[in-house]
């Protein structure tokens, strides 16, 4: 098997263990700033000793750099609860869906931060993403578990968004998993005064998620796929990474039973073709 066949394997393998993350939310019975709180807790735990093994120096050069990489962790902890929060009001095909509208919301964020010009095709780019989110909601009102899945999912992708945007100044810098070290280590420090710790109550099967979250469903495929992004090129990992919520609702079905409906396969399929044109527009 030649070395480009290996790592393409390697990469399904990844966006399909990246969908099962979803499944956590609706398996763990803790809120979302809870489940958040501890998959940071347990994931910089295992990311602080993978480090250590590696003998990475922990130091940030100086303090702007550790400004924005406390601003990223910001990001990427509003990103996560935001996200759970909309695959436990609505279901996990939604909440992929909805943070599959990250690579069009990029390339209208970029151009403001670059100071560039937003590009027709762009604008093309966003209006089939508008359609396919009307097409998925089934009624304009937050009282409505679906479309307030969607709108949080959505503002959990312009989070995610903003932060990948933000990463680029300093990714070069620095190893992806010091990087994301520092980044979790904020996001369970600033989700500290949301959590209810009165009434927390996990289970041992809760526990036992959590762990599981973060060691092989957080820890190691961030890595896995840091490194796939050094060896192939970023259209196809882009383009692979579209297959997450195809995947995503494959797993729900069998483990939660959730079946999507025609209007979300349609309304989500326009996504994703939206997404796989981005990302053959970004090469």
């Amino acid at each position: 098997m030649d070395k480009r066949t290996k790592y393409l394997i390697e990469l399904q393998i990844v966006n399909f263990i990246f969908g099962f993350v979803g499944i956590f939310a609706k398996l763990i019975t803790l809120s979302a700033e809870a489940i958040i709180f501890f998959r940071a807790l347990f994931t910089a735990f295992i990311l602080y000793f993978f480090i250590s093994f590696k003998k990475i120096n922990f130091k940030i050069k100086d303090k702007k750099q550790m400004k924005l990489i406390i601003f990223l962790g910001i990001l990427f902890g509003f990103h996560w609860v935001l996200y759970y929060s909309a695959i436990k009001i609505s279901t996990v095909a939604i909440g992929f869906l909805a943070l599959l509208t990250h690579p069009v919301i990029t390339v209208f964020l970029e151009p403001i931060f670059r100071k560039e010009k937003i590009k027709m095709i762009d604008v093309f780019s966003g209006l089939l993403v508008i359609i396919g989110i009307l097409l998925m909601v089934p009624e304009f009102s937050l009282k409505n578990d679906i479309t307030l899945g969607l709108t949080l999912g959505i503002i959990a992708a312009f989070f995610y968004s903003f932060r990948n945007i933000m990463l680029k100044d300093i990714s070069d810098e620095y190893p992806t998993s010091l990087l994301m070290f520092y980044q979790v280590l904020v996001s369970f420090i600033i989700l500290i005064p949301f959590v209810d710790f009165v009434n927390l109550q996990p289970t041992s099967k809760d526990f036992l998620y959590l762990v599981i979250l973060a060691l092989v469903f957080t820890a190691i495929p961030h890595t896995i796929f840091a490194r796939l992004f050094r060896v192939i090129k970023a259209k196809t990992v882009s383009i692979s990474a579209s297959l997450q919520p195809v995947y995503a609702t494959i797993i729900a079905y069998f483990v939660l039973s959730e079946v999507p409906s025609l209007r979300t396969i349609i309304g989500g399929a326009i996504i994703v073709v939206t997404a796989i044109l981005e990302s053959f527009k970004k090469e």
